[in-house]
């Protein structure tokens, strides 16, 4: 029985405060170790590897605040409770700003107030656990049925279609599944426009900005948006192999499907902002933001749950890219390698004949 017992540890300079936490901790059935400065209390925390801990702010040497820091930096999710006096209570907050879970104001009043404490943050320790636990397996499950569809099938747009339709199947909404449908099509659509490029002269490419406004402009107009919402594109002419241009098509219908149907009241006007950017090392950057707050609601940090995140961190990945949200400016980015996994590398058209590809305006992006 003594090895099931939670461990606590207990930070203060005062040793009547220690003994207080020690002998009603140890009235909860808890294994309880104190330390009288951070140093001591960072020694007894890597050795113990406590389930708690209570941490006075004011103390000696390394005080609270840096004390939860290092704790912090070594184990994000450990509850950390922060005991402060009256006067401390700016640092209480501060500290709460830091990563403390709870805090509380001295003096105790009795082991009631420690058990409420500790079975709240233990609450949210069992949450974000749950919820990591969650993230992690419905990462595994994309990745394993991404891998079994990689192997079944023989090219890029295969992948693509059927990476949509694992989306499709896990949408319940039917407006959202319609979408998706139509999104099906148009990649279909592209099929066409693919068979096409390698009948022109720059066999096996496309002109990037022209496709891609084409597709958005579908998205756009599938979902109702073309007398709300204005496209900008802040882009050179860049040419791309049809498999990547076809996956950064794929990677936009996602961004774009997911703020055209977030849960955020629909302006009159608004705009949606691109900036593409070939890389010097045959890479491509793409930059989206919005003006009507749907970004900052989607939120598609490390952190979100959400399929259509999942899906979009896959389809990244797969590019052999990365994905940055700026909670700032409320701006996604994505950031693709040239890679040998599709082929061909972004990079400016060659001759002073280069022209937009097959039915498309490059300006407004809608079939000519």
């Amino acid at each position: 029985m003594e090895q099931n017992r939670k461990i606590i540890l207990v930070l203060d300079d005062e040793e009547t405060i220690l003994a207080v936490f020690q002998g009603l901790l140890d009235s909860l059935g808890y294994e309880v170790f104190t330390a009288q400065d951070g140093v001591l209390g960072w020694m007894l925390y890597k050795e113990k590897r406590p389930d708690a801990v209570f941490c006075d702010l004011l103390m000696p040497g390394m005080d609270g605040l840096a004390f939860l820091a290092k704790v912090k930096s070594d184990n994000p999710f450990l509850p950390f409770i922060v005991v402060s006096g009256k006067s401390d209570l700016e640092d209480a907050v501060e500290a709460m700003r830091n990563g403390a879970w709870d805090f509380l104001v001295k003096p105790i009043d009795g082991p009631e107030q420690l058990q409420s404490s500790l079975h709240r943050v233990w609450e949210r320790a069992s949450f974000l656990k749950m919820r990591r636990e969650y993230q992690e397996e419905l990462e595994a499950a994309v990745r394993t049925r991404t891998a079994e569809l990689q192997h079944r099938v023989k090219n890029n747009l295969q992948i693509i279609l059927i990476l949509l339709d694992l989306q499709r199947e896990n949408t319940l909404n039917v407006e959202a599944r319609e979408l998706l449908w139509e999104s099906q099509n148009r990649i279909h659509a592209m099929a066409q426009i693919q068979d096409q490029a390698f009948d022109g002269e720059k066999k096996g490419f496309l002109l990037l900005r022209a496709f891609l406004s084409g597709l958005v402009w579908h998205l756009v107009a599938a979902s109702g948006w073309e007398d709300v919402l204005s496209v900008e594109w802040d882009m050179e002419e860049i040419e791309a192999g049809a498999g990547k241009a076809f996956l950064v098509g794929l990677i936009i219908n996602e961004i774009v499907t997911a703020l055209l149907t977030i849960d955020v009241p629909r302006p009159q006007r608004a705009s949606l902002r691109f900036q593409c950017r070939s890389q010097g090392d045959g890479g491509l950057s793409v930059r989206v933001s919005d003006s009507w707050g749907a970004l900052r609601e989607w939120n598609p940090g490390i952190g979100s749950l959400s399929l259509s995140t999942t899906m979009l961190k896959i389809l990244v990945e797969l590019a052999d890219g990365q994905m940055s949200y700026d909670s700032h400016s409320h701006e996604i980015a994505v950031v693709l390698k040239s890679s040998d996994r599709l082929s061909g590398d972004f990079g400016s058209p060659e001759g002073p004949n280069a022209k937009d590809g097959p039915g498309l305006s490059a300006q407004e992006g809608q079939p000519s």
